[in-house]
């Protein structure tokens, strides 16, 4: 079938980087663990079966530094088995509970056996599905993308912090997946003008911002369905709104369907605390991962949950996202030039964690698109750079994909104290690189973990979970831990006193970018200075 245009799917993987070694369980790396098993295992095996039966799709994929860091961590690799363990025996558990029950045996029993299939699938790969993405990558199935280093809501953040979050995150791409990513995730889609000239500096050429910033673009309104070159081969795309009502919205999208899984039941609240609590990972009652129940309606009444409904829900609705996309292209390409190109954004964490049939509708689309049977085409924003150009030339003004296109999630009355503090430590962070533009040994390796600290600290994840109520004190306790490491190693450095003990100690907490380079911060670093020297030059410090 002719195509008339294209779809892009655009997924963007990211967990906060939580790791603890200091303790053998820790509630908030479960996130990280039901992350793995909700979403990026499915997806995985999803797309690895695809690519074995022959489909012809593509996607991008965004995956930022702080989930590849954990994704490739020993530590948490020999965790997430031994969670995946303890989530099986208790599978086992429930099939003996549930014999005898028509309606809930078969889900323990499906519930198990997921869990041993992606046990099976994460071992295939020696723990390290990077691996696998990066074998999808090579083979034309994904374009990888990454994020800031540390998700740092970059905005907010001073331009001196721009360059080590985005040069950091290249790196560390380029070393885990063995190719450089052609575009970025900005984190919470939040561009701020002049972050283009970075970007090309660092040879990325593309990203997403909401489709109000091609609305308030300039000199004129932008085209949502054709990228828009900012200058320096670097181009933008908007999210398209249609797709994201009928996936994001609350009351009309596909994830509140009567017949889909009901995320706010599960057995880690519903059975007695005595049975759960040996497979929970602290004294309070959490999630397990174990619901049996459907939406059922918009009251508190809950019917089992039937997994043959719930596929035909897949179908028909899957089926209605092709029709209205061929409906939407077919309308707009009467109004431009070249071939629409409608881009869907997503978190990926929305399919399969609080969409539980989220993973299996993304891979009925990518079959119906792939098929040749529709005049839509999937694509991805650098293959539609590279057929169709860059977009014409305009520019933009500050905006977010949060509440209301701007910033108020990540500044505001619960929030706010934070940024004083971030500021002052970016300003000794660039104070510090001047004045050693070329440390060794230990002043070297302090600099370095300070320059970690702060980067941990810069997560836009805090923010947000303080404006949301979510674990607000987790998110206070980890913003005020990382920015007191900060001062007490650089106070050190200023001292000459470092103390390795507490330094060996944070780099053993806190290893992310084993090959991070303090130098970022230095304003004027130059890749190709030789001079090599622990005595600070006369740089000005920034004195609290």
């Amino acid at each position: 079938m002719k195509v008339k245009g294209y779809w892009a799917l655009v997924l963007h993987g990211h967990l906060p980087y939580v790791r603890h070694p200091e303790l053998p369980e820790y509630l908030e790396e479960r996130w990280f663990f039901e992350a793995l098993t909700e979403c990026y295992l499915p997806f995985t095996d999803t797309w690895l079966r695809l690519r074995a039966e022959g489909l012809s799709y593509r996607l991008t994929f965004s995956v930022s530094p702080p989930l590849a860091a954990m994704l490739t961590d020993a530590l948490l690799q020999d965790r997430y088995l031994r969670y995946l363990d303890k989530m099986i025996l208790l599978g086992k558990e429930e099939e003996q509970r549930t014999e005898g029950d028509d309606d809930f045996a078969p889900l323990a029993k499906m519930y198990r056996e997921k869990l041993e299939r992606f046990r099976q699938l994460y071992q295939d790969w020696g723990c390290q599905i990077t691996e696998a993405w990066r074998s999808l990558a090579q083979s034309g199935h994904l374009d990888l993308w990454t994020s800031s280093a540390t998700h740092a809501f970059l905005p907010y953040a001073s331009e001196a912090s721009w360059r080590p979050q985005i040069r950091t995150a290249v790196e560390q791409h380029k070393k885990i997946f063995g190719i450089a990513p052609h575009g970025i995730w900005l984190p919470e889609c939040a561009y701020q003008p002049g972050i283009e000239r970075l970007l090309s500096q660092e040879g990325l050429k593309c990203f997403v911002v909401d489709h109000g910033a091609f609305q308030r673009a300039y000199p004129e309104e932008a085209n949502l369905y054709e990228p828009l070159h900012l200058g320096g081969g670097v181009s933008a795309f908007a999210r398209d709104p249609e797709t994201s009502r009928q996936v994001w919205d609350k009351n009309s999208g596909y994830p509140g369907d009567y017949d889909y899984r009901e995320f706010y039941r599960d057995i880690g609240y519903d059975l007695p605390y005595d049975y759960v609590a040996p497979f929970l990972a602290g004294p309070d009652r959490a999630d397990t991962g174990f619901k049996y129940y459907r939406i059922t309606g918009s009251g508190d009444h809950k019917e089992p949950y039937k997994p043959d409904w719930a596929t035909s829900k897949i179908n028909s609705h899957s089926d209605n996202f092709r029709f209205n996309r061929e409906v939407q292209i077919e309308f707009l390409q009467e109004q431009q030039n070249k071939p629409p190109l409608v881009l869907s954004p997503y978190d990926a964490e929305l399919f399969g964690h609080w969409w539980y049939e989220g993973p299996e509708f993304l891979e009925a689309l990518l079959r119906r698109f792939a098929d040749g049977q529709s005049s839509v085409s999937l694509t991805t924003p650098r293959r539609y750079i590279e057929e169709h150009g860059q977009g014409p030339e305009g520019r933009l003004h500050f905006s977010t994909w949060g509440e209301e296109g701007f910033g108020k999630v990540w500044v505001n009355p619960t929030n706010d104290w934070i940024y004083r503090h971030l500021h002052q430590a970016e300003k000794e962070m660039v104070a510090l690189a001047e004045a050693y533009p070329q440390a060794q040994g230990d002043v070297k390796r302090a600099l370095n973990q300070a320059a970690r600290e702060l980067m941990l600290a810069q997560s836009s994840d805090w923010a947000f979970i303080m404006y949301t109520g979510t674990t607000v004190d987790y998110a206070t306790v980890r913003t005020k831990e990382h920015l007191e490491l900060f001062w007490k190693i650089t106070r050190s450095i200023r001292e000459g006193s470092i103390n390795v003990i507490e330094l060996s100690k944070a780099e053993w907490k806190h290893p992310i970018f084993p090959d991070l380079d303090y130098r970022y911060y230095n304003r004027t670093y130059k890749e190709n200075i030789s001079s090599h020297s622990d005595k600070p030059r006369q740089v000005a410090l920034t004195l609290i």
